[in-house]
């Protein structure tokens, strides 16, 4: 949809001291019915955001007097602006300028000169994001005022819904505060350009889908507010858990990677019972309420199950392998997870039934980005092909070794060894 169809038309600020440039982008912009504001130096438009929030800011990088990295970081530093999305617009192409533009807090960049499609789609793009995430903000606060006002509903429904919209903020606030890390990583990292330019595309479209699961199930629940049942209510309440739930999962395998190859990653092992901690994530573990997958944790217990690991980073390691037998085994299948201890050793195997990898691309599975060709072959099996990247590199801080064992059409068995101290 169109600037020019929506109801609202969308404020947009251009800063550029080119008056053509104005003139171009304005033009351009007016004609899809948005409404425009100019300036040409950084200090006017600082002004002109203060004084009116624009719904987007389009920025030049190279103006006299301050450069648009400053005039970006100074919106960000202001509490009541902070929050408008920027877009970069520079003649420049190298990835220097792009991470800058981004560690300054900049959400796109539009290299000169531009063609009329790409400021179009990347302008839709940006304030179309933007505007998912208030009307997500915006639902919840909604929720938490209706709540205190649905005296109809029943007491177990009314403590369902505060548990979920507890759950749904905090969830927020670990996006928020995972997303805050990814970009400061991008600031200080300058050596790992190309990597962060991959994490930060890869991630963009990767939240498109549960963004919009999230905004749809957030809007049946508001219409269907004292009319819907428990039952429709709890299956709105998945789909936004589930989603939340990937994004989360999608960052934090950013993070971990960015933050591993960086040499900052904070790795805290401690004496754990592994079969304990492998039973409490095998039975906590939430399945789709259409999934009829069964999950099984086998242990050896000829040893203490003792050993020395990263809590976190081993949950994280073990909930990717699960999630990846998982998205690839058939319906009613079982995915089993094994513990072997030996008095040197911790050994897990995750063993699935699934569609397998071809053994030309077995080599390939750990790098990053990559998924194998056959992984489209099973629908509604996302993914960015960060998660046996991430497991390698936790496996890799323990000192221990993973290998693949897999054939086509009949499963696949990951097998990690683990120095218990």
């Amino acid at each position: 949809m169109s600037a020019a169809t929506t109801p609202h038309a969308a404020d947009i600020l251009i800063v550029d001291d080119t008056l053509d440039n104005l003139r171009l982008l304005s033009g351009l912009l007016v004609n899809q019915g948005y409404k425009v504001r100019k300036a040409m130096s950084g200090d006017r438009a600082i002004s002109a955001a203060q004084a009116s929030p624009p719904d987007l800011i389009l920025l030049d990088i190279m103006m006299p007097g301050m450069s648009g990295y400053e005039v970006c970081r100074r919106i960000k530093a202001d509490e009541q602006i902070r929050h408008i999305p920027i877009i970069f617009l520079s003649a420049r192409s190298d990835a220097s300028d792009k991470v800058e533009a981004f560690a300054s807090g900049g959400v796109d960049y539009i290299t000169k000169p531009f063609s009329v499609s790409e400021v179009i789609v990347r302008v839709e793009n940006q304030l179309r994001i933007s505007r998912l995430q208030q009307a997500l903000q915006q639902e919840v606060r909604d929720r938490l005022t209706a709540q205190q006002q649905l005296e109809s509903l029943n007491q177990e429904l009314e403590a369902r819904v505060a548990e979920r919209t507890a759950e749904l903020e905090a969830r927020h606030a670990e996006l928020g505060r995972l997303q805050e890390q990814l970009q400061l990583a991008l600031g200080k990292e300058q050596s790992l350009n190309t990597l962060m330019a991959q994490l930060l595309e890869t991630i963009s479209h990767e939240f498109s889908t549960p963004l919009s699961i999230i905004n749809t199930a957030a809007q049946m629940l508001k219409l269907n507010r004292g009319r819907s049942t428990p039952e429709e209510d709890d299956r709105c309440f998945h789909m936004i858990s589930s989603s939340v739930s990937r994004i989360g999962q999608t960052l934090q395998n950013a993070l971990t990677l960015t933050t591993a190859e960086s040499k900052a990653i904070q790795f805290c092992p401690e004496q754990t019972n592994l079969a304990d901690l492998c039973q409490k994530i095998v039975s906590g573990w939430k399945l789709a309420p259409q999934d009829s997958h069964q999950l099984q944790f086998v242990q050896d217990e000829t040893e203490n199950p003792i050993a020395t690991v990263d809590v976190t980073l081993f949950r994280q390691m073990l909930t990717n392998l699960l999630q990846n037998a998982i998205r690839f085994s058939p319906q009613r299948s079982t995915v089993q997870l094994e513990l072997q201890v030996t008095p040197d050793q911790a050994i897990l195997r995750v063993r699935d039934w699934g569609i397998g990898i071809p053994a030309a691309e077995r080599a390939q599975v750990f790098q990053q980005f990559y998924r194998a060709s056959n992984a489209n072959s099973v629908p509604g099996t996302p993914g960015v092909g960060l998660g046996l990247t991430v497991v390698e590199r936790i496996v890799r801080l323990h000192q221990g070794t993973v290998s693949i064992e897999s054939e086509l059409g009949q499963g696949t068995l990951v097998t990690i060894s683990l120095p218990r101290n």
